[in-house]
């Protein structure tokens, strides 16, 4: 028996329909994404407010990873690993800030080294071919290329675990998208500041 088209489209369409509606009824906000969970940026952000020199120490103090973010919107890494000897410092290399819904924003660093692993992700620039898991919209990015992206939160009712920063300046941090979901978090904070 062969269906009338018209009955055909009406079967397909009804079948899509009920698919939309019990897929968007079975999803929580967590699974959903695209929204926000982060804290948004303070009020008066402004893309030179990242201008500075932003640290991060992890493994009990072995390791200081230093970015030196300049006003025309170039930045250098120096990565220090004090247990295996490992010195990284990247020529100045291009900045730039990209928005996420909901109050949120990307830091995107061409060639900055992604060192919170060891080895071969540290070895070279970028973030490679890996997925990263982003805890602000609970996803998985799956390709970083050339670049690293750091996440730029508010710092609303953060307290950092740096115990050589006692507030954030500035109302917000950067943090590493992580390596998978369960990996600790990795903060830099802004140390030093142009007036």
């Amino acid at each position: 028996m062969r269906l009338n088209p018209t009955v055909y489209e009406s079967i397909l369409a009804a079948a899509l329909v009920l698919g939309l509606l019990t897929g968007c009824a079975s999803s929580t906000p967590e699974e959903e994404p695209g929204g926000w969970k982060c804290e948004p940026l303070p009020i008066g952000f402004d893309e030179l407010d990242l201008v500075g020199t932003w640290r991060s120490v992890y493994y009990p103090r072995l390791v200081t990873d230093t970015l030196i973010l300049r006003e025309d919107g170039t930045y250098r890494q120096i990565y220090e690993n004090n247990s295996t000897g490992r010195h990284i410092e990247t020529p100045w290399n291009r900045w730039y800030v990209e928005y996420g819904p909901n109050g949120g924003a990307y830091l995107h660093l061409v060639g900055m080294h992604y060192c919170l692993s060891t080895g071969e992700r540290c070895a070279h620039p970028g973030g490679g071919d890996w997925p990263y898991y982003d805890r602000c919209q609970t996803r998985l990015v799956s390709n970083m290329g050339w670049e690293v992206i750091l996440i730029i939160e508010g710092s609303e009712g953060f307290r950092s675990p740096d115990p050589r920063s006692e507030s954030v300046p500035r109302g917000f941090f950067l943090s590493h998208l992580r390596s998978n979901p369960e990996a600790p978090d990795n903060f830099f904070i802004l140390e030093e500041h142009e007036e």
